[in-house]
């Protein structure tokens, strides 16, 4: 699914600039589209203002671990676009390492 499925009323406007590699995950029973920058990571996106959001008070950006359901898995949860970019390279060199000791 993609978000222009998931979500066909959601603005582009409303949306940061994705890097060409994130792979849309985007599914209608989410609050919000979403977007996988590598595996094991996802990255929710909701709207700009936050009264048009699925939670007025939640934040607009979550990073969290894929393959876990519940909130511990959340590496960040705000509304800095550069803090979430910081926290998926974080991400990915963690998981580069962990791979290179395997």
């Amino acid at each position: 699914m993609t978000i222009a499925i998931a979500f066909p009323r959601f603005p582009a406007s409303d949306l940061p600039a994705i890097p060409a590699d994130w792979k849309d995950t985007s599914w209608h029973n989410d609050m919000c589209p979403s977007f996988s920058p590598c595996e094991g990571l996802t990255v929710f996106i909701d709207r700009i203002n936050p009264a048009d959001r699925g939670d007025e008070y939640g934040s607009r950006f979550a990073v969290v671990l894929s393959d876990m359901p519940d909130p511990t898995g959340c590496l960040y949860d705000g509304d800095d676009w550069e803090e979430v970019l910081a926290e998926v390279n974080a991400y990915g060199i963690d998981a580069e390492a962990d791979r290179s000791r395997a």
